[in-house]
């Protein structure tokens, strides 16, 4: 993928997290200043503040659940360079059997190959399928 396709989403998720948390704050507090007396504010504020503590419970109950380690240490690594396209313009016998579906690949391969145009090798190879990493 391209950097201008990219840029966006993280940007997006950001702004979006940013509203949602602004919203949560302003919605506690009105709960909590209507109230009409103080036993009301503090039961109030007690809910809120299990809320809030049941998130961090959410997260343990589907990292235990799924087996979801932890990310502190995360790291992305480039993926070994590899063929993924063969000189003929189909895909490589050996990237073809890790395919979950291969026949639908080979469809899609074959619906994105021009032949009317002359060209014998599918749009999605242009730019070896976003498969390089680029290196700095």
């Amino acid at each position: 993928f391209s950097t201008p396709m990219m840029w966006p989403w993280p940007i997006l998720a950001l702004a979006m997290n940013v509203l949602v948390n602004y919203n949560v704050c302003v919605d506690s507090v009105s709960v909590i200043l209507s109230a009409v007396t103080a036993k009301d504010a503090i039961f109030d504020s007690l809910a809120i503040a299990f809320v809030i503590e049941l998130s961090d419970n959410w997260w343990d109950f589907c990292a235990h659940t799924f087996d979801i380690g932890s990310i502190d240490d995360f790291a992305f690594e480039a993926r070994p360079q590899r063929e993924t396209w063969t000189t003929e313009g189909r895909l490589d016998e050996d990237f073809r059997a890790q395919l979950w579906l291969p026949r639908l690949a080979d469809c899609v391969v074959c619906l994105t190959t021009p032949r009317c145009l002359g060209i014998s090798r599918s749009v999605l190879r242009i730019g070896h399928g976003a498969n390089r990493v680029v290196r700095a």
